[in-house]
């Protein structure tokens, strides 16, 4: 769960792999920075405490990494590389304001249609107002770009991780349940929330930017 780059500094001792996380049930506990692991899940979903809502993401075993199938906005449903070890920023100047976003997802380029409420800076990234996953609505969101020559998929970053509670890895039933509060830990992604929907809207309604609705 760790990228390899970051064992260049001092006080990791390895990489938490694949392979080693599927033996097991495993709860992160992202505001306390606790791990816990059990042989069934009941012995972990009581450490989980004061979510509003779950995200329940299949896995999908058609692949040796970690992929995951999403339903969005209603319309499509997509594989995703669930890659925690990928972090990157959008930096966007707007009205003469510099915005830097963690990028939650990376799109490839053909999917960008799909997407609903949503700006697109060419070669930069795509800004959402709002993103439904599943049967959860995920407010100001930023992704990035795919434009690796070698592979094109959709991939689920880092940063998205930051909007929850707490993660669940559930080894028996093959997936990943994302805890989520509207005001608590992942309630500290507030203010990029705000401004990402703030300037999509403002965006949207002078018409300088086209957004598309399906």
């Amino acid at each position: 769960m760790i990228a390899p780059s970051i064992l260049d500094y001092k006080g990791y001792d390895g990489v938490l792999g694949n392979q080693d996380i599927r033996k097991k049930n495993w709860l992160f506990d992202f505001e306390n920075k606790c791990l816990m692991l059990a042989d069934t899940t009941e012995n972990l979903l009581p450490f989980a405490k004061g979510y509003d809502q779950i995200l329940d993401l299949k896995i999908n075993n058609n692949h040796s990494n970690l992929y995951i199938d999403m339903c969005l906005d209603d319309s499509t449903s997509q594989t995703f590389l669930f890659d925690t070890g990928r972090s990157k920023c959008i930096e966007l100047n707007y009205e003469g304001d510099n915005y830097i976003y963690y990028s939650a997802f990376a799109f490839k380029d053909s999917f960008i249609p799909y997407l609903t409420d949503r700006i697109y800076f060419r070669n930069q990234g795509v800004l959402l107002q709002a993103l439904k996953i599943n049967d959860i609505v995920i407010k100001g969101v930023a992704a990035d770009l795919n434009l690796s020559n070698t592979v094109k998929e959709n991939i689920i970053s880092a940063p998205f991780l930051r909007r929850f509670e707490y993660m669940l890895y559930d080894s028996k039933e093959e997936r990943i349940c994302l805890f989520y509060s509207e005001k608590g830990y992942g309630y500290k992604g507030y203010e990029e929330k705000e401004s990402i929907g703030r300037i999509v809207k403002d965006l949207t309604d002078k018409g300088e930017i086209e957004s598309t609705k399906k």
